[in-house]
This record gives C-alpha cells, structure tokens and sequence, in this order.
C-alpha cells in the first residue's frame, strides 16, 4: 500500500502478529517451505494481504501527478490526510 501506517497502541497485536510471520526451514531439502508456518500469524498476514489487494483496486492514485500533487487519503477510513 503506498499509504500504509498502523497506530502503534491501536494496533499492538496486529503487528507483533505480522512481525512473526515466517517459513519453516526444512532441514534435509536446506531451504524453506513453500507454506508458511500455521499458526495466527499466518492468518493475520493472509487478512492484512486481502485488505491490501481490495484497497488496491478501490483506491488507484495517478501516477503522472507530482508526488505533492496526490491527495493522500487513509485507507482504512477513506478520509483525506
């Protein structure tokens, strides 16, 4: 998402949760696995890639735009920044 942010209190767990996301290591083939480890971690991470994918399609800022000329919006709430 190009305007990602998390509050920090708000969003604690989340975060600890996709700070953990990871693979396996698979000792005998020495290299990772092809699915992640399941536990929470792995379902936060799939819920936060799903939000990304559907506000990628919502929200498409034009690219030919200065970068002080796009108008930044929060993209969980829709508001202007």
């Amino acid at each position: 998402l190009p305007f990602c942010f998390f509050d920090a209190k708000k969003c604690k767990v989340g975060i600890k949760y996709l700070k953990s996301y990871r693979y396996d290591f698979d000792e005998k083939k020495n290299r990772y696995r092809k699915k992640p480890h399941e536990d929470d971690c792995e379902h936060t991470a799939d819920a936060f890639l799903q939000c990304a994918q559907n506000l990628n399609k919502i929200y498409k800022p034009d690219r030919k735009k200065k970068r002080s000329d796009v108008i930044r919006y929060n993209p969980l709430t829709g508001q202007k920044i």
